[in-house]
């Protein structure tokens, strides 16, 4: 069962910050808002995987990585 939009936001509200803060630091400003950004896209889209897993974020911040390294 997919979970709403809604419960998703809950979990982005407290998630998002802290991986665009993890990924700010490791790639500087402009890279890592938007390395977080596909990440949080990318949980979207995989919601209910996600929110299942034993370290989201850390799992949501390989994921920028990933995106960092595609871009650059």
């Amino acid at each position: 069962m997919l979970l709403s939009g809604v419960e998703f936001e809950g979990f982005a509200a407290v998630a998002a910050p802290r991986l665009r803060c993890a990924l700010v630091g490791a790639y500087g400003l402009d890279v890592g808002v938007d390395a977080a950004a596909e990440a949080m896209v990318w949980a979207y889209a995989r919601r209910d995987e996600v929110v299942a897993m034993d370290n989201p974020l850390g799992y949501l911040y390989r994921v920028g990585i990933v995106e960092f390294a595609a871009v650059y």
